[in-house]
C-alpha cells in the first residue's frame, strides 16, 4: 500500500487521544496528518519500517504498544519496543504477547525499573496452520453479570446465570469484576469451565473500586450502585 490512506470516524473517535500512536507511526517512517474530519496516513516507502528501536510512553494506553507489536511480523531486522513506565492496562499487553507466542512468534520481554522492553527477532512469523483459541471478553461479561445481579436482587436470589468461554486465569484487567461483585456481597463461582452466579444478597453493599486498570467496569457498577445500600466510590479512573 503506497497511500495516502484516509481514515475517518465519529467526532467522539476523532477526539480521543491518539498523539502517542501517531508519534509511534512517524517513528516507524510513516507520515500522519489531520485534514478536517480525516486522518491521512502514508506508510513508509516500500512498506518497510525505518526504525529498529521505538520508544512509547505507557501512561496513556497499552493499545498503542499492542498495535505496534501485532504489526511486527516478518521484519528484515530485529526490533525492540521500549515502553516507558508507568504502563496502563498492562494485562492487555500481556494478552497480546501471549497471543503472539501461541501463534508461534518468538517474542521476549524484559521488565526494568523505568521501562518494559519487548524484543521481536527478524523474520518472526505466525506458525502456518495454527489454530488459536480466543478467550471470552470479561468487559462484555461484566454487563451480563450485572443483569444477573439485578435479577437476583429483584427475585430474592431465585435466579441463576451461567457464562461459558471465560478464562478463570485471564490477564484481562476487567476480570476484576469478580472482586467487585464480591465487595457488593455476591458470590460468583466456577463449576468446571462455567462461571455461575446464583448467590446474590437481598441487599447489595456499596463498594470502593479502583478503576485505574478497569475503567470499563465503572458504568456497569454505577448502575448496580444505584440499587445498593450505602455509598459506592470509584477512583483513579482515567479521563475518558
Amino acid at each position: 500500500i503506497s497511500g495516502p490512506i484516509a481514515i475517518s470516524g465519529t467526532q467522539r473517535l476523532l477526539s480521543r487521544p491518539h498523539d502517542e500512536l501517531f508519534s509511534a507511526l512517524r517513528g516507524l517512517g510513516a507520515t500522519v496528518e489531520r485534514k478536517g474530519a480525516q486522518w491521512l496516513l502514508t506508510p513508509p516507502a516500500g512498506g518497510r519500517w525505518t526504525a529498529r528501536h521505538l520508544k512509547l510512553r505507557g501512561g496513556e494506553s497499552s493499545q498503542f504498544a499492542s498495535a505496534v507489536l501485532l504489526s511486527a511480523v516478518g521484519l528484515d531486522e530485529d526490533f525492540t519496543l521500549i515502553i516507558e513506565e508507568p504502563l496502563r492496562s498492562r494485562g492487555y499487553l500481556e494478552l497480546t504477547l501471549d497471543f503472539m507466542r501461541r501463534a508461534g512468534m518468538d517474542v521476549s520481554q524484559s521488565r526494568l525499573a523505568s521501562s518494559t522492553e519487548i524484543f521481536v527477532p527478524a523474520g518472526s512469523h505466525p506458525r502456518a496452520g495454527a489454530t488459536l483459541h480466543c478467550e471470552g471478553d470479561w468487559s462484555t461479561a461484566a454487563g451480563l453479570l450485572a443483569v444477573g445481579v439485578a435479577a437476583g436482587v429483584k427475585r430474592g436470589s431465585k435466579s441463576r446465570l451461567e457464562l461459558e468461554g471465560l478464562s478463570p486465569t485471564s490477564q484481562q484487567p476487567d476480570r476484576a469484576v469478580l472482586d467487585w461483585l464480591g465487595m457488593m456481597g455476591c458470590d460468583p463461582r466456577w463449576e468446571g469451565d462455567r462461571l455461575v452466579l446464583d448467590r446474590v444478597p437481598a441487599r447489595l453493599r456499596g463498594l470502593n473500586g479502583s478503576a485505574a486498570e478497569s475503567p470499563d467496569l465503572v458504568p456497569v457498577f454505577a448502575a448496580l450502585a444505584a440499587i445498593a445500600e450505602g455509598r459506592s466510590e470509584f477512583h483513579s479512573a482515567p479521563d475518558r
